[in-house]
């Protein structure tokens, strides 16, 4: 992100989705999409102090939703980008998309993200965090979160955990 901080998850070897706002150049106009050339994956309870890329890679790719309107406020908002790297990662698990999962408004889940608490506490950003949260709507291919909306600033393109059949 030119300036900020996103989360993203590995849902691949190759493959990180995140937040489309995350990948969008607002300056450029609503079909810009900024590669950033490069990704580290880092991990621990804090990514600044923690030394070191878990792994590196070039990003092949940067595709974002066809129906990414650069509004992320709208209701409905297709707010989603890939990042497909040229190597695959292979020093870390990665969770899988389900098929066909089962959701209902008012399931409940954990979000997970690094970035600034709501305090924005001087050194914070960065810190790994999680919260719970729950399901508001669902659309035909997506859900929108809320009661808490997030954990913090940094955490867009961060997963959502649901616990299905005793499964995460």
């Amino acid at each position: 992100v030119a300036g900020g901080l996103c989360t993203g998850t590995l849902i691949d070897p190759d493959v990180v989705l995140t937040a489309g706002h995350c990948v969008y150049l607002p300056s450029e106009g609503i079909n810009a999409v900024n590669n950033p050339g490069s990704l580290e994956i880092l991990g621990g309870a804090d990514i600044f102090e923690w030394g070191g890329a878990i792994f590196y890679s070039n990003v092949q790719e940067v595709v974002i939703h066809p129906d990414w309107s650069g509004n992320i406020s709208a209701s409905g908002a297709v707010d989603l980008a890939m990042l497909h790297l040229s190597t695959s990662v292979t020093e870390i698990p990665y969770y899988g998309v389900r098929e066909a999962p089962s959701a209902s408004v008012g399931d409940e889940g954990w979000i997970v993200g690094y970035g600034l608490s709501s305090s924005n506490l001087p050194n914070s950003s960065g810190v790994h965090r999680q919260g719970e949260t729950e399901i508001q709507q669902l659309f035909s291919d997506l859900m929108e979160l809320g009661n808490p909306t997030g954990t913090c600033s940094g955490d867009s393109g961060g997963p959502f955990f649901t616990n299905q059949g005793g499964q995460w």
